[in-house]
């Protein structure tokens, strides 16, 4: 009697063992754990399911995300430009900067780097170096820009919550030459918790973060709701990429600054 209350005892380990066998094959294969990568035309609101290389649709509507392999030609050209500029900037070689860069910062724009400069340098060493190319899930471009984003992350804190991303800007320039932009380790808005429930504080963060037409420009900034009246803000099509149509999506054309 013991011992057939041991083998059905080993049965039922044996049954467990290869149920947590299929059940975490099921997980590794999950098709979620692919990079998710948009292909889009001149116009911010096209749409591609097709290769990155290749031109979408010009249907008015949000990019719709298609389930890539981990081989992305522009998220490798993007990433190996970064990492360019921030050895560059680990070395304060400024004439290496002034060479990836669309444009060089005021504070750099010199011969030889000032303090300020150095500063600056070590600054963007510091923060890029920490950052990792398989947290970047989200990769839009076409032949005119490539952004790098990761997904957006809550930070809870006692008074204040944070909802951010971290997000890289490239676009090419005349000689179609891919050039670093801008990169923001943390892109995003804080709020002071107060009153609020904790639905309220995510709604609120979510409405001022969102950015559905993935132009790298949230909906919120885009429709000037984050500046006072009067204040010179131009207003963009929170549902297109490319306002105004010249082939640049708002969120460059903001940084360029010629919004």
């Amino acid at each position: 009697m013991k011992n057939k209350k041991i083998i059905v005892l080993i049965v039922s380990l044996l049954i467990l063992i290869a149920l947590a066998f299929i059940i975490k094959s099921k997980i590794a294969f999950s098709p979620t754990s692919e990079i998710i990568e948009n292909s889009v035309s001149e116009n911010k609101n096209a749409t591609s399911t097709s290769s990155a290389e290749n031109v979408g649709s010009t249907e008015s509507s949000r990019p719709s995300p298609t389930n890539i392999s981990k081989i992305n030609p522009l998220k490798d050209e993007a990433w190996n430009l970064f990492q360019t500029y921030l050895e560059f900037n680990k070395n304060k070689n400024l004439e290496g900067v002034k060479s990836v860069v669309y444009k060089i910062s005021n504070v750099c724009n010199t011969e030889k780097p000032s303090n300020d400069c150095i500063n600056r340098m070590s600054l963007a060493y510091f923060y890029g170096a920490q950052l990792n190319k398989d947290s970047f899930t989200n990769v839009w471009g076409d032949n005119k820009q490539i952004i790098l984003a990761t997904d957006f992350y809550d930070e809870n804190e006692a008074s204040t919550t944070t909802r951010y991303r971290t997000i890289i800007y490239f676009v090419r320039d005349n000689n179609n030459n891919l050039k670093m932009l801008s990169f923001n380790p943390i892109n995003g808005s804080n709020l002071n918790n107060g009153n609020y429930t904790t639905d309220e504080i995510k709604q609120k963060l979510v409405t001022y973060t969102e950015d559905n037409d993935q132009d790298g420009m949230a909906d919120y900034q885009e429709q000037c709701k984050d500046t006072k009246e009067n204040s010179g803000c131009v207003k963009t099509d929170s549902t297109l990429r490319d306002t105004d149509g010249d082939g640049l999506w708002d969120g460059i054309e903001f940084i360029i600054g010629s919004l």
